[in-house]
This record gives C-alpha cells, sequence and structure tokens, in this order.
C-alpha cells in the first residue's frame, strides 16, 4: 500500500493511499479519521497536535510524509496504518500527560500502558510506604478501580497488618479476601480500618458463616422430618448447623465438615446422619442425599470406610426422603 498524495492545509493533514483509504489527522479538533469507500471510522483524542508533534513517535512520521508528496515507501505507510490501527484500541479520551508517558517510557498507545499511566498517576497521592502497598495491591486488583479515599481506607488496613514491610507478600491471601468483600453491602459496616487485614478477614468469614448456614439450614429443614423416622437400634440426625458439620467431620475424620457447604446451598445435595440410639452424640453413617439422583449416593463411617447396606436401612431412608420431600 503506498501513498498516493499527502498534503497539510488548515491544520488538517491527508493522507491518500493507492487503495482508496484516505487517512485524515485533524490537528485542530484532535480527531483521525478513515475512509474506506463508504465506512467512516473516528478516532476522537485529546491529544495536543501541534504541541506533541515532535515527541509523539507515531505522528512523527507524518511530519516526514509532508517534506516531498508521494516520497513514502510502502513499509513507511503500513507501520503508520498498523500504528494508527492500534490507537482504535484505547479509550476515546486520552488524559493529559499520556502521550509524554508514552514516550519517555517508550510504550506503546494500548489500554495496556493507559491502565499503567493511570496507577501511576494515582501513586502520586502516597508516600513510599503506602506505595509499596499499593504495587502489591495493583497484582491483585486494579487500583484505579478505587477513589484515592478508598485506598487510603484500604492501605490503613494493610499499614497495621505489616510488622515489616518486606513481609507485604504473606498477607496476599488476606488481601485478596479483604478486596472482594470490603464493598459489599453487607459486610462493609462491619470493616474496621483501623483493624490489620487479618482481623477483618476474620470478621468477614464469621458473617459469610452466618450467611452460609441460614443457607444451609434452609436446605436441610427440607428433611427434617426425617429424624422421625423409626429404625431399630438407629436414629437419624439432619444437621442444620455449621457446628454440627464440623463436629461430624472431626468424629468421622472426613470432609462433611466443610466440603458439601455449597453444594447444599445450591440445592445439589442433601446431608443427614445415622447415630446408635444408645449414644446419638457419637458418630456412626455419615450419609450424602443427591437431589438429582434422589438417593443416597454416600454412605460411609469413620475414615471413609463404606458402608455395606445388607438389610436395606439405607434404601427406606431414601423412600422416606423422597415422600419428605414430594408432600
Amino acid at each position: 500500500m503506498k501513498a498516493i498524495k499527502v498534503t497539510k492545509e488548515n491544520g488538517i493533514i491527508t493522507i491518500v493511499c493507492e487503495d482508496g483509504r484516505v487517512i485524515t489527522i485533524d490537528c485542530i479538533n484532535n480527531t483521525i479519521k478513515s475512509y474506506t469507500n463508504r465506512i467512516v471510522k473516528t478516532f476522537p483524542t485529546s491529544i495536543h497536535f501541534y504541541e506533541d508533534l515532535e515527541k509523539y513517535k507515531i505522528l512523527r512520521k507524518l511530519r516526514d510524509l509532508q517534506t516531498e508528496e508521494g516520497k513514502n515507501t510502502l513499509s513507511i505507510i503500513e507501520t503508520l496504518w498498523n500504528n494508527l490501527e492500534i490507537v482504535t484500541n484505547i479509550p476515546d479520551s486520552l488524559p493529559k500527560g499520556y502521550i509524554k508517558y508514552c514516550v519517555d517510557n517508550e510504550q506503546e498507545i494500548n489500554n495496556q500502558s493507559l491502565k499503567k499511566y493511570q496507577e501511576v498517576q494515582k501513586l502520586k497521592n502516597f508516600n513510599d510506604k503506602d506505595k509499596k502497598i499499593l504495587n502489591v495491591i495493583s497484582q491483585i486488583t486494579n487500583i484505579t478501580d478505587y477513589s484515592i479515599q478508598d485506598l487510603h481506607n484500604i492501605i490503613k488496613v494493610f499499614h497495621n497488618s505489616l510488622k515489616d514491610l518486606n513481609n507485604i507478600l504473606n498477607i496476599k491471601t488476606d488481601m485478596k479476601t479483604f478486596l472482594k468483600y470490603h464493598q459489599d453491602p453487607i459486610l462493609h459496616k462491619y470493616i474496621n480500618y483501623e483493624k490489620t487485614a487479618h482481623y477483618n478477614c476474620k470478621i468477614i468469614e464469621e458473617h459469610l458463616n452466618k450467611l452460609r448456614e441460614i443457607q444451609i439450614a434452609e436446605q436441610e429443614n427440607k428433611i427434617k422430618d426425617l429424624e422421625k423416622l423409626n429404625l431399630p437400634y438407629y436414629t437419624i440426625i439432619v444437621p442444620t448447623t455449621l457446628a454440627e458439620f464440623t463436629d461430624e467431620g472431626n468424629q468421622q475424620n472426613n470432609c462433611v465438615g466443610y466440603y458439601y457447604h455449597n453444594d447444599i446451598i445450591k440445592g445439589d445435595c442433601l446431608i443427614y446422619f445415622i447415630r446408635n440410639k444408645k449414644d446419638i452424640s457419637k458418630s456412626y453413617i455419615t450419609c450424602r442425599y443427591s437431589l438429582d439422583s434422589n438417593e443416597t449416593v454416600e454412605h460411609r463411617t469413620k475414615y471413609n470406610n463404606w458402608y455395606n447396606d445388607e438389610k436395606g436401612m439405607i434404601k427406606k431412608i431414601d423412600e422416606e426422603i423422597r415422600r419428605i420431600l414430594n408432600k
């Protein structure tokens, strides 16, 4: 692709290419337009072309194009066009100083460098200690999504988490948890910016557990009547609290204490325990009922050993669960 004609008149640079494409650079209204047949692309910017023309490595090529009409080679025009295509990938507005930042740091003009520039600008509002924390936070989340005041509040939490800033990477897990929930409408009122990230994560976890417990109880209560089933030698416990799940997991040395919470909340399964009537506080069999296949798909004793249901007790329980759920 070659330039047939390059002109500059009244602050507008016009490049006519041999394939019919026309590129115009409006140095007054700060727009770049590409005309291909009847398709027009407009790329508004906030670049002051007269001020930045000497520095801006892309538009600098345009200055060379004006010296002698038609002198530009295929490679020069292709380079120009490819760079103009890069410009289409960035937001409409280019903040003041962004072009200079790209030139000084040899950065291409695109979303990634724009995000980096915005981070650099925000970092100017913080001291060196704060910047160390923000550099780590920026690896976890986009700090440009937060206001300056938000970032100052968040920094308070992480400052108090550190005895030594060199150990900052050790609290990344707490950082991720805190940043995930600090604007949650339910949890926000419990956040204490004067306390450590670890302290706040404990608060968050406590309230999330309360929410999980309510949701689990709502599902498990659907088969609470199963406890009324009269079985020889055995009784059934339908757990509705996290403490009951934890106790069962500890006694059985299995994962029921934590693993199935989300599955229960989503309505994928329900959990019940089988206990000996002689001592209902002692765990005997842990069972998981699938709401997809409508049957108990796991019945395990201690250390995840499989319970052999030779007498058909589990089948009888399944019939009762189906009856309860179909009421």
